[in-house]
């Protein structure tokens, strides 16, 4: 059934379709989806406890939470530990005051922890006015620890830290994340606070080492990694029932940033269940100038931009420039003052000093924790902010020896012997796994063996690149001045040594931040003016902002500046807007079919912290859309959720008496050791006896814990039919939890698409799922049937057919018994001209003989006309035309080249690639004129859209080719050789697409062997006009236009055929063109063929040659179904799947699977009855059909 309420295209949806299994409220075994859809929205007792906060809240505070406090608050009062990073200014603090506030007044404990003597002065104050309106103490002490909220700083809860070893603390809340980094000690003195033990700990630092032991053996050693996993899994279920023992409190955290990758972060994921990453400030309003230091007189730039300047000095210039600048700016009459402590940051507030300076560094006193939006309104960078390392430090990743190894290619060094000679340990090297560099790192830093002749070979060769890197930098650098390492720079210091400078954006962001504040629900302008002093690091920063956020950068101007500087003041002097910027923050729940798409997403939002919840990973980031943002939680669907049963009606399909058709869906299980997915309802494996199952019902259950903490859902599944019928799925599994539930499309993984995404919701599209629930329907009653005659035919549990595998099959056959009727030998002569060749076909071996003499003499090539034609470009990738592609050039199976396409997909590299669209967006042509002018090609542009507008688009690339192999290596992407060679096919074959035509001049050579002549030949000579050809070349012949006489380079005669075997580009083809499978299933009609062993795929060309198996099944299905043999079936089923529910009502579609399966059933021997319905509705059936 579909929910009759759910409108789209004015349409209505249809009743009486779907029955689902597990998902059903009141204790029901199976309900109908319209049982779930009407029903009323589910309360369970955090509910209660969110309404009577809620209530305690605006008694509190005088008004109501916000949707994001509420999202935190349900967090809270379910008792999860998180961290609470959101900027400053959008309610942190009040709520995490509230809620100690509430918990104290139940009688519990509460341990508020903040850095400094004036935070404790400050909080004990805010809390004890709030405290007041509901009867809870608030002290500045530990003794005596009564119930109440005990306010305290790090170093007493450190000092006191034996007094609470006994203790029974209900929560704790640390108001500042950045100290429990910095002390180890403290966050011990917390954990043991909360109830941990000292034994817990260590248990968790166990977990960790193990965990990275298991990371770096992944791909080294198979066996070890296997004993290292055990061991996790025992040890993680031995600390669960060492806490689950006893009562543990509650860890709150606050932070503006979240930014940790420390030991003790990973110490509160195994404990606490979460993992604090980075945020970007995402309520920003800055304006951002630039320009080189030297053409800016500094003094002049301050004075321009008034009181509330905050300067930040590059940490390369050091503390000694930051005081000669001090002093020069008091000669020029300007109050300025050094940011040592806090105190100087009073002194602004007072109005003592108009200007404070200091070194931008993350952890700096104007970096962090300055909120005064009236005051502060711009900033100054003096030189670009960045972080310098030692060289050999630098260089001990081996990412980072690749990736300069790279940049030096454009250096004179790449000439060199060394060089050349590296190159084949590059390419090895860079197209490694991060597990398997990680491995190398750490065998070069000697803290690991390595595990086999592989690694060691693989150790040596990257010892001696980081050599060769370590010396070319270091002569180059001390030579030059600088050097680019693509990443990084290297830059020579005054005593000689040589650093690598990095981009710090993360400051750069934070400290220009201080300047954009929240005020009067808006966010004040605050300006910022970059000052560099090397272009190239300068490049660089822009580069790794851009990743973040959309920075735009401009060319300082002085009347620009002025107008930004006044519009600033502006901002500053609005009253209260109702319009609150906290009220366009939006909680909510990002749902993807994978966990790499997840965290591809996650990583270009800023790469936010994860959560560990029901054993999966879910990652957090901002997305930012206009002027809404959406703090969003991203799950994975991990692929389809529920299947069609096997233990009920004809293969999981009721039919009742009066023939009406139920699907009816389960959960779909996966075994972790072998990877089978099955519905059937057992706790093993059906294949490998496993008890290592995973019911997708978890995930349903994770999806509706993360619903109910969110505003809204979005569904952002695939983008085509198999992708939507999981949209809908999750649809009807949440929709008792949520009320606003919505569809995203992303059909590519940037920040373009996925806001593009976010900015068209959409309602679940109802005749895509239904077209994919009568496909699925027709895959079972017509696949199952047949399968279970084929294996019982065969004796063999690995047996099956389907209407689209089995018309490839079929093709295949035909195609080898036509190849075997055309026998011939073949004489191959090979001209001493690259890419001149010519194939003679003969009868018999004396013919041969006669030939292979008479050629071996010399063969004539006379010139008899030539010809100038325009070549055109091919449009743009889609599914089939890339699938030909790739498996042709790339020698591999459609399965693998299906498999890299996604890969590359997910990864955010290429546009959504199942798709039979050649159309280009707009956004897409620009990325083509984008590069053409980078490369000076400008001239060759000719924008081409090559189809009508609508939401699916070719397959295209989303960046330069040359920028993949940076990122892949810079992110941690394993890409494989393959990928790249793939990306390049796809980057060509579109920037092609938007270029001028070529004119090409052919030229026609009659080939002639004893005044006979053999063969005409078409060859391409020359380039008349440049056109797309300048990036997609085509191979040019070098032979004179002259008739000659010359002797084959080689000449081979063998056994083949006139007619060639298919391959798999053609059986795709194929496909295409008679209008069967999908962009989805082209590759997986193949494969299932060969899983089968009907087919095997030869390596080099990927020829289909069928088997003797193969032949039999054919023969046998041509006798119980002989329509299933042809593609008309099929193409007339998808026909039909394309007008359900538009021309053709569902019901009456679904008879023609069901005659087919009659079919079968009648046909076969082995066949059970099928159900009287069938038989009765056969006549109806074959009207339809036709």
């Amino acid at each position: 059934m579909f929910y009759k309420d759910l409108v789209l295209c004015s349409k209505s949806i249809g009743l009486d379709m779907l029955t689902y299994r597990h998902i059903c409220l009141d204790k029901l075994v199976e309900c109908d989806d319209v049982t779930l859809l009407e029903s009323s929205r589910v309360y369970d007792v955090v509910d209660g406890l969110l309404h009577e906060f809620s209530n305690f809240f605006e008694r509190t505070t005088g008004y109501p939470p916000w949707a994001m406090q509420r999202s935190w608050a349900r967090r809270m009062l379910a008792g999860e530990s998180f961290a609470l990073i959101a900027p400053t200014g959008v309610g942190k603090s009040t709520l995490l005051q509230v809620y100690g506030l509430f918990r104290a007044s139940s009688g519990e404990v509460v341990l508020y922890v903040v850095p400094t003597r004036s935070l404790v002065e400050q909080v004990v104050e805010r809390m004890t006015q709030l405290g007041s309106k509901v009867g809870v103490e608030v002290r500045s002490d530990l003794s005596p620890l009564t119930a109440g909220i005990h306010v305290v700083t790090h170093m007493l809860l450190f000092r006191k830290r034996k007094a609470l070893e006994s203790a029974s603390i209900s929560t704790v809340i640390v108001d500042d994340f950045d100290a429990i980094l910095k002390n180890s000690s403290l966050l011990d003195s917390i954990l043991s606070a909360l109830g941990f033990t000292a034994e817990d700990v260590n248990t968790a630092r166990n977990l960790i080492k193990l965990k990275q032991s298991a990371y770096a053996l992944k791909h080294a050693n198979a066996t070890r990694y296997k004993e290292v996993v055990k061991s996790i899994e025992e040890l993680e279920a031995s600390l669960l029932n060492s806490i689950s023992s006893r009562r543990v409190g509650q860890l709150l955290i606050a932070s503006a940033t979240g930014r940790g990758r420390k030991e003790r972060v990973k110490i509160l994921r195994e404990l606490l269940g979460f993992e604090i990453g980075s945020i970007v400030d995402y309520l920003r309003n800055v304006r951002e100038f630039s320009a080189q230091i030297g053409t800016i007189d500094i003094a002049k730039l301050v004075k321009i931009m008034g009181r509330g300047t905050l300067v930040f000095v590059s940490r390369d210039l050091g503390r000694n420039y930051v005081k000669k600048l001090v002093e020069e700016l008091e000669k020029d009459g300007i109050r300025a003052s050094i940011a040592h402590t806090p105190k100087a940051v009073e002194k602004l507030r007072k109005g003592d000093v108009d200007v404070l300076i200091g070194v931008a560094t993350y952890y700096g006193v104007l970096t962090r924790g300055i909120d005064e939006p009236t005051i502060i309104k711009s900033s100054i960078f003096v030189g670009t902010p960045k972080f310098a390392v030692p060289l050999d430090v630098y260089f001990s990743r081996t990412s980072n020896v690749i990736v300069s190894f790279r940049a030096l290619a454009s250096s004179p060094d790449s000439f060199s012997h060394d060089y050349v000679r590296l190159t084949k340990t590059y390419e090895t090297l860079s197209r490694l796994r991060p597990s398997v560099l990680k491995v190398i790192d750490l065998c070069l830093m000697g803290l690991l063996q390595p595990s086999s002749p592989h690694i060691e070979e693989l150790v040596a060769r990257a010892s001696e690149m980081r050599e060769y890197v370590l010396k070319t930098v270091k002569h180059s650098a001390s030579s030059v001045g600088w050097l680019n390492l693509g990443n990084a720079l290297a830059r020579p210091l005054e005593n000689g040594e040589i650093v690598v400078e990095i981009p710090d954006i993360y400051t750069y962001i934070q400290a220009s931040g201080r300047t954009s504040r929240l005020l009067n629900g808006r966010m004040t302008l605050g300006i910022s003016v970059l000052l560099y002093e090397n272009r190239h690091i300068y490049e660089m920063f822009l580069k790794r902002l851009k990743v973040l956020f959309e920075s735009n950068f401009k060319n300082l101007d002085h009347a620009e500046l002025l107008e930004a500087l006044r519009e600033a003041t502006r901002s500053r002097l609005t009253s209260f807007s109702s319009d609150s910027v906290v009220s366009r923050i939006v909680p909510t729940l990002l749902i993807v079919e994978s966990p790499t798409k997840a965290r591809t997403i996650a990583k270009m939002f800023g790469g936010g912290g994860k959560r560990y919840v029901g054993g999966l990973v879910a990652y957090e980031a901002v997305i930012p859309v206009g002027q809404t943002y959406y703090v969003t939680t991203i799950v994975p669907s991990l692929g389809h959720l529920f299947d069609l049963a096997v233990d009920v009606g004809i293969y999981g399909i009721r039919i009742s008496k009066d023939g009406n058709v139920d699907p009816v869906y389960t959960s779909l299980k996966r075994c972790r050791e072998c990877g089978h997915q099955f519905t059937d309802e057992i706790d093993s494996c059906p294949r490998c006896s496993s008890l290592r199952v995973y019911d997708s019902i978890r995930t349903i259950s994770v999806m509706r814990k993360l619903a109910k903490e969110s505003s809204l859902v979005v569904i952002a599944t695939d983008a085509d039919e198999e992708g939507e019928k999981i949209a809908y799925d999750i649809y009807v599994a949440l929709k008792p939890y949520s009320e606003n539930i919505k569809r995203a499309e992303f059909h590519e993984i940037t920040r373009y698409g996925i806001i593009s995404g976010m900015s068209s919701l959409r309602e679940i599209n109802v005749r895509l799922v239904k077209s994919q629930v009568f496909r699925r329907v027709d895959d079972r009653l017509v696949g199952f049937g047949l399968s279970n005659v084929l294996k019982e035919y065969l004796g063999s549990p690995n047996a099956g057919g389907g209407r689209v595998q089995t018309p490839v099959l079929s093709w295949v056959v035909e195609r080898y018994e036509e190849y075997q009727r055309n026998k011939a030998f073949v004489l191959s002569v090979e001209l001493p001209y690259e890419g001149v060749s010519l194939k003679l076909f003969v009868d018999s071996s004396k013919e041969v003989e006669r030939l292979f003499a008479e050629l071996s003499g010399g063969v004539e090539l006379v010139p008899i006309a030539e010809e100038v034609e325009i070549l055109h470009p091919k449009p743009p990738y889609t599914t089939d035309t890339a699938l030909e592609d790739l498996s042709r050039h790339l020698k591999i199976s459609p399965g693998e080249a299906m498999k890299i396409l996604q890969e590359l997909y997910e990864d955010g590299f290429i546009t959504y690639h199942r798709t039979s669209s050649t159309r280009v967006s707009s956004h897409g042509i620009e990325i083509a004129r984008s590069y053409l002018t980078s490369i000076n090609l400008q001239h060759l542009l000719h924008p081409r859209s090559w189809g009508d507008g609508g939401a699916h688009e070719a397959i295209r690339p989303t960046r330069p080719v040359e920028d993949i192999e940076t990122e892949s290596i810079q992110f941690g992407i394993p890409l494989t050789r393959k990928h790249y060679e793939a990306y390049k096919m796809i980057f060509k074959r579109f920037i092609a697409s938007q270029m001028t035509p070529s004119k090409i001049l052919y030229r026609y050579y009659s080939f002639r062997s004893s005044g006979k002549e053999l063969a005409v030949i078409k060859l391409p000579v020359e380039v008349v006009e440049e056109g797309f050809t300048r990036v997609l070349p085509i191979k040019l012949v070098d032979l004179p236009n002259k008739a000659l006489t010359v002797k084959p380079k080689a000449i081979r005669s063998y056994r083949g055929s006139k007619v060639g075997l298919m391959t798999s580009a053609e059986a795709i083809r194929k496909m295409r063109e008679v209008g069967i499978g999908r962009p989805s299933t082209y590759a997986k009609a193949i494969e299932n063929n060969r899983r089968h062993g009907y087919v095997v795929i030869s390596k080099y060309k990927q020829c289909l040659i069928p088997t003797r198996r193969g032949t039999s099944v054919l023969s046998l299905v041509k006798r119980v179904s002989p329509q299933l043999v042809t593609p008309l079936y099929t193409a007339k089923l998808m026909r039909l799947a394309e007008m359900v529910d538009s021309t053709i009502p569902y019901d009456l579609a679904i008879l023609v699977p069901l005659s087919v399966l009659a079919e079968i059933g009648i046909n076969s021997t082995i066949s059970k009855n099928l159900s009287e319905s069938v038989s009765k509705n056969l006549a109806e059936t074959n009207e339809v059909s036709q």
